[in-house]
């Protein structure tokens, strides 16, 4: 009884000096599969969906060089920065829906399959910038690609892998 005061003591001192008045409530974020997150965003003009190699990474995020616009809306631009989650720092309750993806976990040169959408400042301190990508909050937003393998939470629920070639109809079928 005594460790749960002291929680709640802490928080409110802790509310107090970053100035809120109280907690706001959680934004549950169920971590939708790369599928799930094609069928609901794919028809919205400010989604992208690439084929990357991925270069160099900075804090969270890292450059990506477009090598195909899949879905024929992108900028002609020869690379971007796409934003991700920091790995090891995922957060467990937010105030705002938040991205899954550690896009820096790839290595250099490795093929990204990506959903995006543009990145905004959110925060007055926020490195996330207007011109720069970012995933898609509470849904799986890329695959790494190989042989023709796709490897990723790819279905709800499973990470796994499936044919790339296969994949690509299947998401093509849902949007007719």
């Amino acid at each position: 009884m005594r460790r749960i005061i002291e929680i709640i003591l802490l928080a409110s001192i802790l509310s107090m000096i970053v100035g809120c008045e109280k907690p706001k409530p959680c934004v549950s974020c169920d971590g939708g599969s790369f599928t799930e997150n094609y069928i609901k965003n794919i028809q919205k003009d400010e989604i992208f969906f690439i084929k990357g190699e991925a270069l160099s990474i900075y804090k969270y995020g890292r450059n990506i060089k477009i090598i195909e616009d899949l879905k024929g809306n992108f900028a002609d631009k020869p690379s971007v920065f796409v934003w991700g989650i920091e790995l090891g720092t995922g957060r467990l309750c937010s105030t705002e829906p938040h991205k899954v993806d550690y896009i820096t976990q790839y290595n250099t040169n490795d093929t990204l399959i990506m959903i995006l959408g543009k990145a905004h400042k959110r925060f007055d301190d926020d490195i996330e910038k207007r011109g720069d990508y970012t995933t898609i909050a509470c849904a799986y937003s890329v695959l790494k690609l190989s042989n023709d393998t796709v490897v990723g939470v790819i279905y709800p629920g499973v990470y796994g892998q499936a044919s790339w070639i296969e994949l690509q109809e299947e998401l093509l079928n849902t949007t007719k």
